[in-house]
């Protein structure tokens, strides 16, 4: 029987999931678990899933449940997640979910600092609101010094 690897997913150097269509119904999985977010990575070498009279719509309602997690960590991130218009009546192409498994999301600087932001608390971030404007100031002080200084 010839065996097709679908996709390896790479999470980190220690966790990489291995999908392998056995057959028409057979999977095989090798991935790593987690019971907590301290806990050690376990490594599982070989789950089978049989999905002997397994239908198509029960596999679709499967697969719909995987891209709504995926999506909703799309949704919980945005900053416009409480307009439940904009999340309301739309369509979700699954050929891009799918082309994008195991990809890491590439953020913005700005993205990145307002989460960052978000974690802190308000003492915490008034000094670095402070350190800031601090830095500022100093950059745009070293600027005009050596705008005048170029002019002389």
């Amino acid at each position: 029987m010839k065996v097709k690897i679908m996709k390896t997913l790479s999470g980190s150097d220690l966790s990489v999931q291995t999908i392998k269509v056995m057959s028409d119904t057979l999977v095989e999985l090798s991935h790593t678990v987690r019971t907590s977010r301290d806990a050690p990575r376990v490594q599982i070498d070989s789950w089978k899933l049989d999905f002997e009279n397994v239908s198509l719509a029960e596999i679709l309602e499967l697969a719909s449940r995987t891209v709504k997690i995926i999506k909703q960590r799309d949704w919980t991130k945005a900053p416009d997640r409480n307009n439940a218009k904009k999340w309301d009546n739309i369509t979700i192409s699954v050929r891009a979910v799918v082309d994008n498994m195991g990809k890491r999301a590439v953020v913005d600087s700005v993205t990145a600092a307002e989460r960052a932001l978000d974690k802190l608390s308000p003492d915490q971030l008034e000094a670095q609101l402070v350190k800031m404007i601090a830095a500022k100031a100093e950059r745009a002080k070293k600027e005009n010094e050596e705008l005048i200084e170029a002019k002389k």
